[in-house]
């Protein structure tokens, strides 16, 4: 049953290299290529005579060879899946649609996507199967209809490239726990707009948000326009005093940037462990005390020094 089982999704090209024999070359004087058509796992997956399979192209397989059956496999399919295609399209489903999809034409692609939306049953790897051929005006209905909070991670990764700002920005409203992901709020942060963020927000379930660094970040998007031009004239640094050394080292952090979080909590630690040890912060003109950054007691000017002195506030 073997070759009826993989003939339902693949295709098969034999390779025979008439300078091997089977008792010199047992392994490499032929393979077999199978080519799924169904997108599963691996597209191609070469078999050898031993019938041990790998993706990696035999060495004397030339570009050529491989040319040409990429140029015969699309006969190939409509040879073998012609028929097959008829029924398909007469009870269309998202199981077989990267099976067929290849072999339709843009109207019946177009219609056969319609009859699987319409037939509702759908889910976040049904959009990651139609994203390539879905219109807009799919893709919303889809982010609007279908996958209201069934969107994981792994399942964002795989459709975000397929979606415009604004279909990334509807499908975070309807799936918020995805921006619990670092790594996906940190790229959303460099893609989208101050504006876009902002509109974001505006309809986002904060309380959704359990990741502090995603808070951080989702806080600033919330800004207006006049209060992020407010924040980015002011500078903010900290510092770690003893009774011998007021000024160890200034830091700059901005209390809207995770990563400015983590050098603080570094700082509070270092200051539990060291006794006599305590932490200040100050707020100054943007860019005021950069110059000093780094900068320990004794390399700080006496008005500089005077100045933190001051106006600093113990964490």
């Amino acid at each position: 049953n073997y070759f009826d089982d993989y003939s339902k999704h693949s295709n098969f090209y034999y390779f025979i290299n008439k300078k091997m024999n089977s008792n010199e070359n047992p392994k490499d004087y032929k393979y077999a290529l199978q080519w799924r058509f169904d997108g599963g796992n691996q597209e191609w997956t070469w078999w050898d005579a031993q019938d041990i399979s790998g993706a990696q192209t035999p060495q004397w397989v030339t570009d050529e060879m491989k040319s040409a059956v990429r140029t015969f496999d699309p006969k190939h399919r409509k040879i073998k899946l012609g028929a097959q295609l008829s029924a398909y399209l007469e009870n269309p489903t998202i199981k077989d649609y990267l099976k067929f999809s290849s072999m339709m034409e843009p109207k019946q692609k177009s219609s056969t996507i319609n009859r699987i939306i319409g037939g509702g049953n759908l889910n976040s790897n049904s959009f990651t199967v139609l994203a390539p051929d879905l219109t807009d005006q799919q893709k919303m209905e889809f982010i609007n209809n279908y996958v209201k909070g069934s969107v994981s991670i792994s399942d964002y990764k795989k459709m975000e490239n397929n979606l415009t700002n604004q279909q990334k920005i509807s499908l975070f409203i309807q799936n918020p726990t995805i921006l619990n992901n670092y790594d996906v709020v940190k790229k959303v942060n460099d893609e989208l707009t101050d504006e876009e963020k902002y509109e974001l927000v505006k309809s986002l379930d904060n309380k959704k948000i359990n990741n502090t660094d995603s808070k951080v970040l989702v806080k600033k998007w919330s800004m207006t326009a006049e209060e992020r031009e407010k924040h980015r004239q002011k500078s903010f640094y900290v510092f770690l005093s003893n009774p011998n050394n007021f000024v160890n080292s200034l830091t700059k952090v901005d209390p809207l940037n995770p990563e400015s979080y983590r050098t603080i909590n570094v700082m509070k630690l270092e200051k539990q462990i060291k006794p006599e040890t305590d932490m200040y912060g100050i707020k100054t003109d943007n860019g005021l005390l950069d110059d000093y950054l780094g900068s320990g007691v004794v390399s700080i000017p006496e008005t500089i020094l005077n100045l933190l002195k001051s106006q600093s506030t113990k964490i």
